[in-house]
């Protein structure tokens, strides 16, 4: 009982030692950081812990067995936990992260301290600690702080001294590891402590595959692909806006059927009217808008701007694709063949161009747009000679020079024509000079802008229902025309009516002199309808010559919109269907006025999946960026 008293006496000393020390602590923590409390904390901790553990080792030396029962040792509690926190003297960047680090390492087993706390975000590298010394042979060796710089990779582990690899750890944790061959477990796992040695194993770890291949899951793979999750939203939202561009673009071209009172459906799927005119506007380009005299003409104006901003282009970053066709308009723009078909387009196209226009008017006959069609053919035909060429060429060339980035012109590598071609046996001819190439390229492209028009225009119809007349009234022989138009406008003309009817025209158009079909038409305009009842056969004629055969092709009939709707789409439509489609072919210019994005969000509010696959629709979808 002697010695359970004195025992007793000690322990209560212990105590109120220990209270001592943390009312002293709490006195320096005022007005002090957190990083400074820590640190004065564990300085504290560590003076009193070890002078108390002398004074309660000593009392229990003298403790009798038989008291080990009756005399629990009072505050023993509070001993165990102060001597579980070891110290440092370090000075930790952040204060809650290595609090969290040093409680996951002391409650942790050596190999364990990482893998089962995955909460710990950067290695612990304590920089000012007493790292302790181990004896390898006749020298003791440590850890050294140093070794922090050399090989930032490295977490220490107080508890079992020793280190790991943070990067490999954590990435064999999230089974990124299962390709590497020859694991080192004592840099993932078991911890590494062999100080002797340390300089040569930490070299070889870092050059190993397996460090290499978690480097790569920690930094490389995560800034070169992205987050997984963000990618997939962003791709999602791309295929979203692609598919509100092309529901756009289906429901224009519907609202263009309906309101032409085109049917929809055809004898098949691939035959309809609506996936004809789908492909057809598949096949838009912007192109097919700048094939004009005055887009070529821009396009020379600018040139030299246009060269610098391929430069500014470049310095940027762009994607691969875009990037490449910036390099192509670059190269294509640097060389003559482009420049000069550049100003070869110009100068056939500002021709073609003003006959389009021409053509437009709208009274504009069949015959009249024939003969302004002549007219701009004869210009070009006469622009085929090599004097027109010599001019227009030397033209080009002082051009080029006022850009020097364009090169000089140059002959092409010499190729053999497919024997197909070929005629005869005679060797193949090539051109001898630049000015020989770009020649026969000139002369080619006014060939086929000739051959277009009289493609287009050059009609036996015309001819002969205008020769037909002006012969008639000029008492020239018109067998030839008068059976021409027996065989192929018998539905229209009736000749045995006709006949008789020449001879009334004549009469009617006895006084002046008449050349052509415009002369003829100023005349009859002088007629009565009596009259020109009495030559109803006469006026079909000129009806025909009159109606000019590029908006005939495009006109309809003009039948009722109920009758042409019935009778092309009634078999597969009900009635719904009919007095909607009627409705918009009726008014059409409601039809017009309909906005597409609102029948889009009318028709994706219907669906969950289509909300899913194209969103809301707003201004921005009628434009899709590459």
């Amino acid at each position: 009982m002697k010695y359970c008293g004195k025992i007793r006496e000690d322990c209560s000393s212990l105590e109120e030692r220990l209270r001592s020390a943390c009312k002293k602590i709490n006195s320096k923590f005022e007005g002090k950081s957190r990083v400074s409390c820590w640190d004065l904390m564990q300085t504290e901790l560590k003076l009193t812990v070890r002078k108390d553990e002398f004074v309660a080792n000593k009392a229990l030396k003298n403790q009798k067995p038989a008291c080990k029962r009756s005399c629990q040792p009072i505050g023993n509690s509070a001993l165990t936990d102060m001597q579980t926190t070891k110290s440092t003297a370090e000075q930790p960047r952040s204060p809650t992260v290595h609090i969290q680090q040093l409680e996951a390492e002391h409650s942790a087993s050596p190999g364990q301290s990482l893998t089962d706390n995955l909460h710990i975000t950067e290695p612990f590298q304590p920089t000012n600690f007493n790292f302790p010394k181990k004896t390898f042979g006749k020298q003791n060796r440590s850890f050294q702080s140093k070794w922090f710089n050399d090989f930032p990779w490295l977490h220490y582990n107080e508890q079992s001294d020793s280190v790991l690899c943070f990067i490999c750890a954590q990435q064999n944790e999230k089974l990124n590891l299962r390709a590497a061959r020859n694991k080192e477990w004592v840099f993932i796992s078991q911890g590494f402590s062999n100080w002797k040695k340390a300089l040569v194993r930490f070299k070889e770890h870092q050059v190993s595959e397996c460090h290499k291949l978690a480097m790569e899951y920690q930094i490389s793979i995560p800034n070169t692909c992205g987050n997984v999750i963000q990618m997939s939203n962003d791709a999602a939202k791309k295929t979203m806006v692609t598919n509100r561009f092309c529901l756009l673009k289906i429901i224009e071209c519907l609202q263009y059927l309906a309101r032409q009172a085109m049917p929809m459906q055809g004898d098949t799927d691939e035959e309809s009217n609506f996936i004809q005119l789908l492909k057809l506007r598949g096949k838009d380009q912007p192109v097919l808008w700048t094939v004009r005299a005055s887009c070529f003409q821009r396009i020379i104006d600018n040139y030299s701007a246009l060269l610098q901003e391929w430069i500014v282009c470049l310095d940027q970053k762009l994607q691969a694709d875009v990037r490449g066709r910036v390099i192509g308009c670059e190269a294509q723009m640097n060389t003559f063949d482009f420049f000069f078909g550049l100003n070869l387009g110009e100068r056939l196209f500002s021709h073609t161009d003003n006959l389009s226009k021409t053509l437009q008017k709208t009274k504009m006959s069949a015959v009249s747009g024939q003969r302004v069609a002549n007219v701009t053919k004869q210009v070009l035909e006469k622009m085929r000679n090599n004097e027109c060429f010599k001019s227009f060429y030397d033209t080009v060339l002082v051009k080029s020079k006022q850009h020097p980035s364009v090169s000089e012109p140059a002959l092409p590598r010499q190729r053999r024509a497919p024997s197909t071609f070929e005629i005869g046996t005679g060797a193949p001819s090539y051109p001898t000079t630049p000015q020989d190439h770009y020649r026969r390229v000139y002369f080619e492209a006014i060939d086929l802008m000739v051959n277009a028009i009289d493609l287009r225009f050059n009609q036996a119809s015309c001819e002969k229902m205008e020769s037909f007349l002006v012969k008639c009234l000029n008492c020239q022989d018109y067998s030839t025309e008068l059976r021409y138009l027996e065989t192929n406008y018998k539905d229209d003309v009736n000749v045995g009516t006709l006949n008789a009817q020449l001879e009334i025209f004549k009469l009617l158009m006895k006084e002046g002199e008449f050349t052509c079909l415009d002369d003829i038409q100023a005349k009859m305009k002088t007629f009565s309808e009596a009259e020109k009842s009495m030559i109803s056969e006469i006026i079909t004629i000129c009806n025909l010559l009159l109606v000019n055969p590029a908006t005939s092709a495009a006109g309809e009939r003009s039948f009722s919109s109920a009758r042409r709707l019935k009778t092309w789409l009634r078999s597969t439509m009900t009635q719904t269907r009919f007095s909607n489609l009627t409705i918009l072919n009726t008014h059409k210019q409601r039809t017009d006025n309909l906005c597409p994005i609102d029948i889009a969000n009318e028709f994706t509010a219907l669906n969950d999946n289509r909300r899913k696959n194209f969103g809301t629709f707003k201004e921005s979808d009628f434009k899709i960026s590459g």
